[in-house]
């Protein structure tokens, strides 16, 4: 979903002719690649991520001395990449090692969305050349400014602690109770999302701080930017 600020972001500004395609029910199409994107991630983790003899065997004396539960009686998902027999040769588990590839893909798909869309919208902005008012030049630096922190925001709070909980298991680190971090970061993100926008727009600041007031520049400042009276 945040990459798919970035295009729309990036369309309004860059290539605002191409706006016509998103007016009416045709902005709905904007969701398709996100949702089919969903859908994949969600198959994914659903049948490679799933529970298995394997890896009961292999989680339960962990999930005891943790935890002191029965592997047997909850309900559990995670990649379990490889096995050892007992001379030490790893047996690789294709479907795991499978869906973390397809996980990856997908991030990575959508981090490289937000950063070209990103880095060409900056450079947009910056370019002195284009017909913009200074009010609306700056609301959209406010908007890009916001969707970025929006994007560090995640990556803080989500990539980084789920992609280390993913990638540290290759190396055999276990890292036990400490994985619980790990939702308590993801259930952040919901919590912390609308409070960069509310900061950063200066009319939500505004409002938020009482320091909102209608004035007679900022009537004169939207017809100027708009090209029309009102009243």
């Amino acid at each position: 979903m945040l990459a798919t600020h970035f295009i729309f972001r990036y369309v309004d500004v860059c290539k605002p002719q191409q706006l016509h395609y998103f007016e009416g029910n045709k902005i709905y199409f904007l969701f398709i690649p996100p949702t089919i994107l969903f859908i994949i991630w969600t198959f994914s983790i659903y049948f490679n991520f799933g529970p298995n003899q394997i890896k009961k065997d292999f989680f339960r004396n962990m999930t005891w001395h943790s935890y002191e539960e029965d592997i047997d009686r909850i309900a559990f998902m995670g990649p379990l990449y490889f096995t050892r027999t007992e001379d030490g040769r790893r047996i690789f588990q294709i479907p795991d090692l499978l869906g973390a590839l397809i996980s990856c893909v997908i991030m990575t798909i959508c981090l490289l969305t937000c950063v070209i869309c990103a880095y060409k919208t900056y450079v947009k902005l910056n370019d002195l050349t284009i017909e913009m008012s200074d009010r609306t030049r700056s609301l959209n630096k406010q908007l890009f400014w916001t969707l970025g922190l929006q994007t560090l925001l995640p990556f803080v709070t989500q990539y980084i602690p789920v992609g280390t909980m993913f990638l540290l298991p290759f190396f055999e680190i276990r890292f036990g109770r400490i994985g619980n971090l790990v939702g308590a970061f993801c259930s952040l993100y919901p919590a912390m999302d609308p409070i960069i926008a509310i900061f950063m727009i200066d009319r939500f600041r505004s409002f938020i701080l009482r320091k909102e007031r209608v004035t007679t520049t900022s009537k004169v400042s939207t017809m100027n930017d708009y090209g029309r009276t009102e009243g």
